[in-house]
């Protein structure tokens, strides 16, 4: 399955009253002519700022930047700001030079990775290598370093706000309360009949995984991770960032084309386990569950697209069938 949406959906353009005054303030003397708009994001406008060899911007280095709006009452910004912070020397990801408030909305503007986006490379299936896999590995390991004292959400200094309950009982009921609500009226009751039966059956086989809270990037996919021409990789828009299971990030990552591309997955193991320790059995089979509360997530958001929704039925839906057959009767692995 390929994912139709990408670069397909996001929040309806900025009409030009509504972006000038936001890069008067933030970019003075800027014309709106420099700015190319970027596709990708579901809910935040992004910008790349271009400029003539000769021309430069008061109060900035050379450079490329990238200005991004955030929705109104989105708090994020802070958060992906201190997380930069954090990730500075760790791992490469875009640096923030200011975040401002300009009315209802956020605005930040930081440093534009150039490169190629990882989804633009994996359209050339040749290239899910198992060198590729390392690099990725090694990223992860990197990311999931950073250890938490409870699982949950974060707030602009990173800490925990709102707690969540990962335990089998604890996600069967957040399973329950997403089927009963939103994602579950676009699923259609069929496909809600099956993914509660498999989070019934099967939800204490993440028990395998690893419990300690960690820095999980939970949009750790093609899309948000740049391929530089150097060879050195970057990662991205940290609006979802919390404290969690690194079984998450592996759901996002293993999604089409690479949930069977064999050489890169034994590269994302040879470059993960060196440094954050030995993935549990069948981890791939373990993601692929994972992964289906992530989709269940997205049908919930008021925002969800209808090719998001349809990519979603397909994906959980080929998710039952799988693991249905890939597992024992334990839900630990056949």
């Amino acid at each position: 399955m390929k994912q139709r949406w990408i670069g397909s959906v996001g929040p309806p353009p900025l009409a030009r009253e509504e972006l000038e005054p936001i890069v008067a303030a933030v970019l003075p003397g800027v014309g709106l002519a420099e700015l190319q708009p970027l596709s990708g994001g579901f809910r935040n406008h992004n910008y790349a700022l271009r400029r003539a060899p000769d021309r430069s911007v008061p109060g900035l280095p050379d450079g490329a930047y990238l200005l991004r709006i955030y929705a109104p009452g989105d708090s994020s910004a802070f958060k992906e700001q201190r997380i930069a912070e954090l990730m500075r020397g760790v791992l490469r990801t875009p640096q923030y030079v200011r975040v401002e408030q300009i009315g209802a909305r956020l605005v930040a503007l930081r440093s534009f990775e150039v490169g190629q986006p990882l989804h633009e490379v994996l359209l050339d299936p040749a290239r899910a290598t198992f060198a590729l896999g390392v690099k990725l590995g090694e990223t992860l390991a990197q990311l999931h370093a950073f250890r938490f004292e409870r699982h949950g959400e974060l707030d602009a200094h990173l800490r925990i706000v709102d707690a969540y309950d990962l335990s089998a009982g604890g996600l069967l009921g957040y399973v329950q309360q997403l089927l009963a609500g939103t994602s579950g009226a676009r699923l259609g009751p069929e496909l809600c009949a099956g993914v509660l039966e498999l989070w019934q059956r099967h939800g204490r086989a993440l028990e395998a995984w690893p419990a300690t809270p960690r820095l999980i990037h939970a949009d750790f996919g093609p899309t948000n991770l740049i391929l530089r021409e150097d060879g050195a990789l970057s990662v991205i828009d940290w609006e979802f960032a919390c404290s969690s299971s690194p079984v998450f990030d592996f759901g996002n990552l293993l999604r089409p084309p690479l949930e069977s591309a064999a050489d890169f997955q034994r590269g994302l193991a040879a470059g993960y386990e060196p440094v954050a320790g030995r993935l549990p059995e069948c981890w791939p089979l373990l993601a692929r569950f994972a992964d289906t509360l992530a989709w269940l997530q997205l049908l919930s958001r008021p925002d969800c697209h209808s090719l998001v929704a349809t990519d979603a039925r397909e994906r959980l839906g080929s998710a039952i069938d799988i693991l249905r057959g890939g597992w024992g009767r334990d839900g630990l692995g056949a």
